[in-house]
């Protein structure tokens, strides 16, 4: 695949600016991220159904 062919879903800056958001959210309370076991789980399932398809 050509690297210039990719398309992001918004610039280096917005998801610059929406990372710094959800972290001052977490600081605040207002979010919470997943725990490491967790994500892993995501990302095996995820991959599993990557695979089966």
């Amino acid at each position: 695949m050509n690297a210039n062919a990719l398309q992001r879903p918004c610039t280096i800056l917005q998801s610059i600016e929406e990372s710094f958001k959800q972290i001052g959210e977490y600081k605040q309370g207002k979010r919470q991220f997943k725990s490491l076991k967790e994500s892993k789980s995501l990302w095996d399932k995820w991959t599993k159904e990557v695979e089966e398809e």
